[in-house]
């Protein structure tokens, strides 16, 4: 099988303790059912603190603390599994995150979510086009389906326009509606907001921003400045999202959800930029990281949102 990932992938690395948003706090950590055994093994102080620390109710998982850190969290932020096993010693979602995977039958991609701060500061920050490179071909090839070549073809569609920078990005996302017959979008913001609002709500500081946004009349459009960022963040969430129309969704379905996304957090963007006079490509980083903790990290959330309807 052939793994493939977008061209900045190889340029994350995690900030450890100088990231501002842990994703060792406030997130319920699953542990795999082999690393929960091993964890079972594991002797010394270490082993007595994970045996006092794991629930193994249902799924295998950290007990979180009382300030919602993960009990392996230290005083300077790093991870104390990490420091006394290394790196291999961490579950699934541990070792993973940010990152989430596509599998198709001869490929499988990988890419970097926009909830970790630096993925999003990586994302925003690019100025040249985004490419998907293989990084590595074990030699083990299947023969890929028709639905999955046509899948393909439509994506490099996609990207192609969204990545035509002879237009405004506004224009590039409508064009892609028209490809997937989703072209019905309705601009309103302020019917989007009730949407929003109206989900599961995984971070207060999040909701109310929504309700700040309902109070206040302001200009929802950016200037041309920023249409950079806003392609990188729409080819992020096509290259994310467009492969669920081999399961469970329709074309028009997760291309409204893509441009809804992107829609939301350009109007978060214009409104800061309406109150506070400004807007940086770290403004910018933030409210994609807040977006996809808050969206693509429910799974409730994002169905609700994966709707023509919506």
């Amino acid at each position: 099988m052939r793994l493939f990932a977008p061209d900045y992938y190889k340029n994350f690395k995690c900030v450890a303790s100088a990231c501002k948003h842990n994703c060792c706090i406030g997130w319920e950590i699953d542990i795999d059912e082999d690393t929960a055994e091993y964890y079972k093994r594991v002797k010394g102080a270490l082993g007595e603190k994970l045996k006092r620390n794991i629930s193994y109710e249902d799924c295998p998982h950290f007990v979180l603390c009382e300030n919602e850190r993960c009990p392996f969290l230290n005083e300077n932020n790093l991870c104390e599994i990490i420091a006394e096993l290394g790196e291999d010693a961490l579950c699934q979602i541990c070792n993973d995150h940010p990152r989430f995977r596509n599998i198709c039958s001869d490929r499988e991609e990988i890419g970097l979510g926009l909830s970790c701060e630096e993925a999003a500061r990586i994302i925003v920050e690019k100025k040249d086009i985004t490419k998907i490179v293989e990084l590595s071909d074990d030699g083990d090839r299947h023969e890929i389906r028709d639905d999955e070549k046509e899948f393909l073809k439509l994506r490099d569609d996609i990207f192609a326009i969204l990545q035509n920078r002879d237009k405004r990005i506004s224009d590039r996302l409508y064009e892609m509606l028209t490809l997937c017959d989703a072209d019905a979008f309705d601009t309103d913001i302020q019917k989007h907001l009730d949407k929003y609002l109206g989900l599961e709500c995984l971070d207060k500081s999040w909701q109310d921003l929504l309700c700040r946004m309902k109070e206040t009349e302001y200009d929802t459009s950016l200037p041309f400045e920023f249409d950079v960022p806003f392609e990188q963040i729409s080819v992020y969430f096509v290259y994310r999202h467009l492969s669920k129309i081999l399961d469970f969704y329709t074309l028009a379905e997760v291309a409204y959800f893509c441009v809804m996304s992107v829609n939301m957090i350009m109007s978060v963007c214009a409104y800061h930029r309406h109150k506070s006079g400004t807007l940086t490509l770290c403004d910018i980083a933030e409210f994609c990281r807040m977006y996809s903790s808050e969206i693509e990290y429910s799974e409730e959330n994002t169905d609700i949102l994966m709707s023509v309807e919506a």
